[in-house]
C-alpha cells in the first residue's frame, strides 16, 4: 500500500480535498492529498514511511468521508494492511459493514417450490472473511456471461481456493442466489467438468457437521443436476450418500430437508423427461442412470425417503416434497414395492385428510398416488384407506371440476361422493389431466 502525505508544517486543517484513485491491480491503494499552506503554496504527493501518518491527523469525520469514496475491495485492504488506531478501524469496520450490506441488500431468499436458500448476512462472528470471499468469488464473473457460465466458473472457482477460508459456502450461496433470479430455464445448461463436480462433493463430505454448507449445498447438487449430463454422472461420486447422510444429521432442519429432497426430486428425474409428461416408448432405456444408485437397497434412500415423512407428520412443506420424490423413485418397480411395503400409501392419503388446504401437497399426493397405484395391491390399499374420497378432497382443493368419468368412478362404489362432489363444487373446469389418470387407474378391474 502506497501512501502519500504532506511534509511537516503543514497541518492536518489546510487539507482541501481528498482524492482516493484505485491503482492498478488488487494489491495497491494509492491515496493522493492536495494541501495548501497560508501562502497559497500547494504540495501534493509527498511521500511518508510511515503508513499511519495520513489517517492519525484526520478528524474521524474527515476519515469517514474519505472511506466514502473507496470501493468495498479497496476498504477491505485498507483494513487488512493499514496500521491504524482503534478509533479509526473501528469507522472502517462500520464503513465495510455497510459496503456489505449495501452492496449484497437486493437478494432475496426465493421459494420456487424447491425449498429456499439462505442470504448473505454480516450479522455473524466471520463475516469479515465471508464478505472477502463472497467479493472474490464475484470476481469470476465477467461481462456478459450467461447465468449458466457464472455457475461453471463459480463451481470451478471453488475448486481452485481451498486455503481461502469460507470460499465453499459464499460460492454455493452464489450458486443458489443465480438460480433464485434466473430461474431453470436458465441455468440448467450449467456443466462443469467432472473433476470439479468431484471436489465438489468432496468439499460438501468434509463439511458434514456445518449446517450452512449442507443446505446451500444439496440445493446446489439439484440445480446441477439439471443438466442431463451431469445427473448421469453425480450419483456416481457419492452424491446419494451425502444426501441420506445430511437427512440423518440434520434431521431438525426444515429448509435443509426441503432441499434434499428437491436434489433427490432431479437427480431421479430420467432424461429427456420430467414430472406428469408421457414418457417416449425407449422409457425404460431413460431411467437407467439411476436404477443401479437410487433403487439399491443397500444404498437405502427409500428408506431415508419414508423416515423423513414419518418424522414430518406434521409439517405440509416438507410431505409435499416428500412425495414428489416418490414419483420419481416408484419409476422403479423394487422402489414402488418397497414404497408400498413401508406403508407410503397410508402416510399420504392421511396426510391428504389433514391437511386439505394445502395446495401443494395436495398435488403432489396425486402425482404419487398415480405411479404407486399401478398394481391390484396399491389400489386396494388406496380403496381401503378412502383415497377416492381424499382424491375428491384434493380437486377442491386445487379448484379442479367435478366433471369426472361418473361411470367410472360408480363403478367403485364412489357414487355418493361424486354426487356430493357435483353439488358442492358445480361449474367448476374440466378435472385437471393428473386427476383424470389417477381416477382412470383406480377404476381398471382386478
Amino acid at each position: 500500500m502506497r501512501v502519500r502525505f504532506m511534509p511537516i508544517g503543514w497541518s492536518a486543517p489546510a487539507l482541501q480535498n481528498v482524492v482516493f484513485s484505485k491503482a492498478l491491480g488488487y494489491a495497491t491503494v494509492r491515496i493522493r492529498v492536495i494541501a495548501q499552506n497560508n501562502r497559497g503554496e500547494r504540495r501534493s504527493s509527498w511521500p511518508c514511511s510511515s503508513q499511519r501518518c495520513l489517517f492519525l491527523h484526520m478528524t474521524l469525520d474527515l476519515f469517514e468521508t474519505c472511506l466514502s469514496f473507496l470501493d468495498l475491495r479497496s476498504i477491505t485492504r485498507l483494513c487488512m494492511t493499514s496500521r491504524l488506531d482503534q478509533a479509526h478501524r473501528d469507522a472502517v469496520v462500520r464503513r465495510w459493514r455497510r459496503s456489505c450490506m449495501e452492496r449484497w441488500a437486493s437478494y432475496r431468499v426465493r421459494d420456487w417450490g424447491t425449498g429456499p436458500g439462505i442470504e448473505f448476512t454480516v450479522n455473524r462472528q466471520d463475516w469479515v472473511l465471508a464478505s472477502m470471499a463472497r467479493e472474490w468469488t464475484e470476481t469470476q464473473f465477467t461481462p456478459g456471461m450467461s447465468p449458466a457460465s457464472r455457475i461453471e466458473a463459480v463451481t470451478e472457482a471453488i475448486g481452485r481456493r481451498l486455503d481461502m477460508p469460507n470460499v465453499l459456502e459464499e460460492g454455493l450461496r452464489w450458486i443458489v442466489q443465480l438460480f433464485d433470479e434466473h430461474g431453470e430455464a436458465e441455468v440448467c445448461h450449467a456443466r462443469p467438468n467432472e473433476i470439479t463436480l468431484r471436489k465438489l462433493v468432496f468439499l460438501m463430505s468434509r463439511r458434514m457437521m456445518d449446517r450452512d454448507v449442507q443446505h446451500l449445498g444439496l440445493k446446489v447438487v439439484g440445480i446441477l443436476s439439471l443438466n442431463e449430463q451431469s445427473r448421469k454422472v453425480l450419483p456416481g461420486m457419492g452424491v446419494v450418500d451425502l444426501l441420506i447422510n445430511a437427512l440423518n444429521i440434520h434431521d431438525s432442519s426444515q429448509h435443509l430437508i426441503e432441499n434434499a429432497l428437491w436434489a433427490l426430486v432431479i437427480l431421479g428425474r430420467p432424461l429427456g423427461s420430467s414430472e406428469g409428461m408421457r414418457y417416449p416408448h425407449q422409457h425404460s432405456a431413460a431411467i437407467a442412470h439411476v436404477s443401479d444408485i437410487l433403487s439399491d437397497p443397500r444404498v437405502g434412500i427409500v428408506n431415508a425417503v419414508i423416515q423423513t415423512m414419518v418424522r414430518n407428520v406434521s409439517n405440509p412443506s416438507v410431505l409435499a416434497k416428500a412425495f414428489w420424490a416418490t414419483v420419481n423413485l416408484s419409476l422403479m418397480d423394487c422402489n414402488k414395492q418397497q414404497l408400498i411395503n413401508s406403508k407410503a400409501i397410508h402416510l399420504i392419503i392421511l396426510s391428504m385428510f389433514r391437511f386439505p388446504d394445502e395446495r401443494e401437497l395436495q398435488f403432489r399426493a396425486c402425482f404419487a398416488l398415480i405411479n404407486l397405484s399401478l398394481n391390484r395391491e396399491s389400489r386396494t390399499a388406496i380403496r381401503n384407506l378412502n383415497g377416492i374420497e381424499a382424491i375428491l378432497g384434493a380437486m377442491a382443493s386445487l379448484a379442479w371440476s367435478s366433471r369426472t368419468n361418473r361411470e367410472r368412478m360408480v363403478k367403485n362404489q364412489a357414487a355418493e361422493l361424486v354426487n356430493r362432489a357435483l353439488t358442492k363444487f358445480p361449474g367448476f373446469r374440466d378435472i385437471n389431466e393428473i386427476g383424470m389418470t389417477f381416477l382412470a387407474l383406480i377404476a381398471v378391474e382386478q
